[in-house]
């Protein structure tokens, strides 16, 4: 994350880099990976923490467009990497 960086927080607005709402930062236990939940509803989104452009007390902003993010290979959770093959 930039200079911009607080601590997120659970239920903190998700912003694309456009400033839209994409949506609520739904705290979960994950290692690399912020979880979503879009506006509007539907699956959670797993995005990863080198998405986030900035987060501050207004929000979290992601480096990324909301157009970006409807791809649905963010609804995917990331796979463990327990460093077995």
């Amino acid at each position: 994350m930039s200079s911009g960086q607080h601590q997120l927080a659970d239920g903190a607005p998700v912003y694309d880099e456009n400033g839209i709402r994409v949506g609520t930062l739904n705290l979960r236990e994950t290692a690399d990976y912020l979880v979503i939940e879009p506006e509007g509803g539907g699956a959670p989104l797993f995005v990863p923490l080198s998405a986030v452009g900035r987060s501050d007390t207004s929000g979290i902003y992601l480096d990324m467009t909301a157009d970006e993010l409807s791809n649905p290979a963010w609804q995917q959770p990331p796979v463990p990497d327990d460093g077995q093959e």
